[in-house]
């Protein structure tokens, strides 16, 4: 029901007249016509056209616009021209933005909180400009975002060679994609306020691997497919369309082996038959280019042509225009065969129901998918040859050097966005950790602290000349060894010692007992000594023992520090070089 609403008396009446309408009477007052017979043939106040003449109360009615029409303007022109860069920006973004401008500026706005405008205002502005909207962005990779114009231009260069005097019908795409078993989210009807609505569907990610080729004119040859699958079974090949050959890989993916087969049978007899040169374009993948092939392309004059790296989404037609459609109808059967009760109990798509489901497919792709490839050669800049229709959707390069701040804001946001910076590597060092410990910063940190003084005794120890002796069994020991140094392992001398201030928890220390030499990790300090957890001998090597070896030995049996052992296996063997 309508609300009628009675005008009070005094407030201002809106006008009920167009803005063509009052540019009429305007124009009949100004060729001489008396103001009272324009005001009642138009039907418009008096009043108003007097102001009009005298232009004043031009601005619109009701609450005027934060920002002018001029900048309003300036602001849609940079939303669109960023966007065309690779780099759109997003509602939040765009709220920055003014407020920045407002900053720059030293305006204070009351109707926004420090300046920052609100949700409403976003869409206030949407909606005066018709020619901005909200949408989904689709994500590409930076490299992709890349491609250069120097590189599309050289690609055209090579190519217009190629394809001079083709016939459309001998210019041939071909490209891999696959088909999942999701079928995407579906707008349901449900109560308001509800946050998440649910629906009982299976789903899984698993996917099957497909390589499509069309060619300008709108032929497109038979799929091939590519199961996940260490066996090809006969009910995975029964009812699909009428030449689609079956394959089957570990990965599910193309390797080399399935691409030269889907080239041998499948498109090397159907280029046979076509008279002339004949062209094929595809991407540089390393499986796609093996010498059998190329030799065959060779003997049987086809120009086997690879795109630039990167540029796909920009150069290649089946996927410019026809796989969208594709996944849109692949979407739509999957909906429409999983909701049926009988799939309700079934977890993924079975191999054995494929084969009908991409016959559906391929039928309903037969209605708009000649038309889509043609629209894709041509958008490809490929038939006819034209480079601007790839060109044109390459970021320009452009020059900023008014000093307007809306210009200084938006490039400020750009160069945010579009800076990548180099991260930093430290160079990582292996945690020695004992087996079933955990470590933290603080950990790693301090045994950092105690190699580099280790690391500078030890320098300081050669810089005074001080002697480590390594002597084995059946060398002579010297006078003044001790018992210690005449052992199987290694012999470290007693005379030169780290000061024991400097052994500290979790330090490791080689310690003597009955004469022989162990390394472990010190647990515990004291004055009189160290409690050690001491390693065990397992041939050259070390290893933690199975029930923890840990006495507390006094100053007189520790030897000297060490660096940490090394693991050299993961069957937790380590090696001490030290005691090597």
């Amino acid at each position: 029901m309508v609300r009628k609403f009675s005008r009070v008396l005094g407030s201002r009446r809106y006008h009920d007249y167009s803005e063509k309408k009052l540019q009429r009477a305007l124009e009949a007052i100004k060729r001489g016509e008396s103001q009272r017979n324009v005001a009642a043939q138009f039907n418009i106040p008096r009043s108003t056209l007097k102001n009009k003449l005298k232009l004043r109360h031009m601005k619109k009615f009701g609450g005027q616009t934060v920002l002018s029409a001029e900048t309003e303007k300036i602001l849609v022109e940079h939303c669109i021209a960023v966007s065309s860069f690779g780099f759109p920006i997003a509602q939040e973004d765009l709220r920055s933005i003014v407020k920045a401008y407002l900053d720059a500026k030293g305006v204070t706005v009351s109707k926004f909180h420090s300046n920052y405008p609100g949700v409403e205002w976003v869409k206030a502005f949407l909606k005066r400009h018709s020619e901005l909207t909200v949408r989904f962005a689709t994500n590409i990779k930076k490299k992709r975002a890349g491609v250069s114009s120097e590189t599309i231009e050289k690609y055209f260069e090579n190519i217009e060679e190629e394809l001079d005097d083709v016939p459309p019908e001998n210019i041939w795409n071909y490209d891999e994609t696959n088909l999942t078993d999701d079928p995407g989210q579906k707008k349901i009807i449900c109560k308001r306020g509800c946050k998440y609505p649910e629906r009982i569907l299976n789903s899984t990610k698993s996917a099957i691997s497909l390589m499509f080729c069309g060619n300008a004119a709108g032929a497109v040859m038979p799929p091939y497919v590519v199961y996940k699958a260490e066996n090809l079974w006969s009910t995975w090949v029964e009812g699909g369309p009428p030449g689609t050959l079956y394959n089957r890989s570990r990965s599910g993916w193309f390797d080399g082996f399935s691409f030269q087969d889907w080239f041998n049978r499948m498109v090397l007899p159907r280029l046979k038959r076509q008279n002339g040169k004949k062209v094929l374009i595809g991407d540089n993948l390393s499986s796609h280019i093996s010498p059998d092939v190329l030799k065959s392309c060779l003997d049987h004059n086809i120009a086997f042509i690879c795109l630039p790296p990167n540029s796909t989404h920009l150069t290649q037609p089946l996927d410019i225009a026809y796989f969208r459609p594709m996944k849109v109808a692949w979407r739509s059967i999957l909906n429409s065969v999983k909701s049926k009760e009988r799939r309700q109990t079934s977890a993924t798509l079975r191999k054995d129901e494929f084969p009908a489901l991409l016959n559906k497919l391929c039928f309903a792709l037969d209605v708009r998918g000649a038309n889509n490839l043609v629209a894709g050669f041509k958008k490809a800049g490929l038939v006819p040859l034209n480079k601007e229709e790839v060109l044109s959707r390459l970021p320009r390069t452009t020059s900023h050097d008014d000093s307007d701040v809306i210009s200084e804001k938006f490039l400020e946001k750009i160069s945010d966005l579009r800076s990548s910076v180099a991260k930093e590597t430290k160079t990582r060092k292996k945690v020695q950790v004992e087996p079933g410990k955990s470590a933290c910063e603080e950990d790693v940190a301090r045994l950092e602290k105690t190699v580099s003084k280790k690391a500078q005794a030890n320098q300081n120890i050669e810089d005074s000349d001080s002697t480590v002796e390594i002597v084995s069994s059946d060398d002579e020991c010297d006078e003044a060894s001790t018992p210690e140094s005449s052992n199987s392992h290694s012999v470290v001398s007693t005379a030169h010692h780290l000061p024991f201030e400097e052994c500290n928890i979790g330090d490791y220390v080689i310690i003597s007992y009955e004469g022989e030499l162990y390394p472990g990790i010190v647990k515990t300090r004291t004055t009189d000594g160290c409690e050690v957890s001491v390693m065990e001998k397992s041939g050259c090597n070390w290893r933690w023992p199975f029930r923890k070896d840990q006495i507390f030995y006094d100053w007189s049996s520790i030897k000297r520090c060490i660096s940490p052992p090394d693991l050299i296996n993961a069957r937790g063997i380590y090696k001490v070089s030290e005691l090597n």
